[in-house]
């Protein structure tokens, strides 16, 4: 073989596709991407059978003998787990939280055994468990993951796509007005997102005569934006992720308003897209989102489901605009922390993979 590390990157969802529009496809896409852009060979695996997910593992490693396997979390799923163990191919894990079945597995009293044992050689096999969130960690070490196994990353941002400036890329008139302050929203309106506490919060604003323009991106109902009036925001529907930076790019701050502590649990992939275009975030004190924003610096935290102290915030961005530009640059300079390509290269250099023993295209620096 030619020395190129081969990773085998795998997922037995059987609902999540490459292809799917949803941020755990874009996860799933931009990690082998990453993994690609630093030298490896990246085989992709996504088979929701067991017997099929064997047959393709065993394809891969007689094909081109596999050096990493590189699964992303399914419950009670241990096809590739038990095929590294056999074969003695470094085995790592991701694991994203909450998804429905992980929150849904807490209020069950009792687990079927099986699945149990399943789950426990799944994280007992794996020698680097990246938990996207310290909630994820902790459910990582409950069921069988070793305590130097596991470290906190959360879902990263793709820089060279998502960076300031962006939004000379692309002319499009929906576009809001230029002497606007532009607060943002991007992704599905779901439950517990706090559609409703953003919505308010940019009514009151335009009630005390600042100028505020609210720019919606997404898929959902968005109903509650009937409450403001028609030109004091603007509504698209689903834009295709590569073009999305021309959009987010004209935010001037990102604010989310979740209110339930478990919606804060995964890792927010519109706040560090928000960041990395220079999007001055606002978040509530929940889950990790106070570590991923550092106060002050590069964003603004708040206490969770606290209107008026947002406001505030907002208030303080819109009236000091050279404390927003400041905060705007570190936003994006803070943003390249969670790189995807950083993340591939830590997971590598965790499995003791990177960077000496295998010809890599290219460096990262640490």
């Amino acid at each position: 073989m030619d020395g190129q590390l081969h990773i085998v990157s795998v997922n037995q969802d059987p609902e999540l596709s490459p292809a799917c529009r949803q941020g755990a496809a874009i996860q799933l896409s931009s990690m082998r991407k990453a993994f690609r852009h630093l030298g490896a060979h990246v085989t992709a695996v996504d088979e929701g059978d067991a017997r099929q997910t064997q047959a393709k593992l065993e394809k891969a490693h007689s094909n081109r003998p596999v050096n990493l396997i590189y699964e992303r979390y399914k419950h009670a799923k241990s096809s590739a787990a038990g095929f590294a163990a056999s074969q003695g191919i470094p085995y790592a894990l991701e694991l994203n939280t909450p998804s429905a079945e992980v929150e849904g597995f807490r209020r069950v009293q009792i687990e079927k055994e099986k699945d149990k044992r399943q789950d426990r050689m799944i994280f007992g096999t794996a020698s680097c468990i990246r938990a996207e969130s310290s909630t994820a960690a902790k459910y990582a070490k409950a069921h069988g993951g070793r305590g130097d196994a596991i470290t906190v990353c959360p879902s990263g941002v793709d820089t060279s796509l998502f960076k300031m400036g962006a939004h000379g890329q692309r002319r499009s008139p929906h576009r809001p007005p230029k002497d606007r302050f532009v607060l943002g929203f991007h992704g599905r309106n779901k439950p517990g997102d706090g559609f409703e506490m953003l919505v308010d919060v940019t009514r009151t604003l335009l009630a005390r005569s600042y100028p505020v323009h609210l720019f919606v991106i997404g898929t959902g109902s968005f109903r509650e934006l009937a409450k403001l009036p028609p030109c004091s925001y603007t509504r698209m529907g689903w834009v295709e992720h590569e073009d999305m930076p021309a959009y987010i790019s004209t935010f001037d701050a990102v604010a989310l308003t979740s209110v339930s502590r478990s919606s804060c649990h995964e890792s927010p992939l519109k706040l560090f897209e928000g960041m990395a275009c220079g999007a001055v975030p606002a978040v509530p004190a929940i889950g990790d989102l106070p570590v991923h924003v550092k106060h002050g610096v590069t964003g603004l935290v708040y206490p969770p489901g606290d209107s008026a102290a947002l406001i505030e915030h907002i208030v303080s961005l819109i009236t000091n605009r050279d404390q927003h530009r400041k905060m705007s640059k570190q936003a994006a300079v803070g943003a390249r922390v969670f790189e995807w390509n950083g993340i591939a290269g830590m997971v590598l250099e965790r499995m003791g993979l990177w960077p000496n023993d295998y010809r890599m295209g290219v460096a990262i620096s640490r």
